[in-house]
């Protein structure tokens, strides 16, 4: 599976193009496989219905388009508020259905697009 790394934590070094390495905070879970229709709504909502969990962001990640217009990527960042909260989001939601596509959950990157993915396990193409 090919990995799409994306870390909000991640700054650029004075005076280089490229990308510092910066620690991960451990509260940010990295949701892929979302339908392009998804919003900050929809997740949190998964989230607190699904797990009981309240997030204390969400961000839905969006590209730009002509025309002003911009449009989901699949991608969501979540902020938790404890490493209890990461852990229970991770163990009752990683592969839970939303609006039709089963999300995949991370602690570490956003991984590839995978309609067949279910919990523990990615599919086998």
């Amino acid at each position: 599976m090919t990995e799409v790394v994306a870390s909000p934590s991640a700054k650029l070094s004075p005076g280089s193009s490229k990308l510092a390495k910066q620690p991960a905070d451990p509260l940010i879970l990295y949701v892929s496989n979302l339908p392009h229709e998804v919003s900050e709504h929809f997740v949190h909502d998964a989230f607190y219905e699904g797990a009981q969990l309240e997030p204390e962001s969400v961000e839905v990640l969006r590209m730009g388009m002509p025309h002003g217009h911009k449009k989901t990527c699949g991608l969501a960042v979540v902020k938790m508020k404890s490493l209890e909260d990461v852990a229970n989001a991770r163990d009752k939601l990683d592969g839970r259905m939303l609006l039709g596509r089963p999300m995949i959950i991370r602690n570490d990157k956003f991984v590839e697009d995978d309609p067949n993915y279910y919990h523990g396990k990615e599919s086998e193409a």
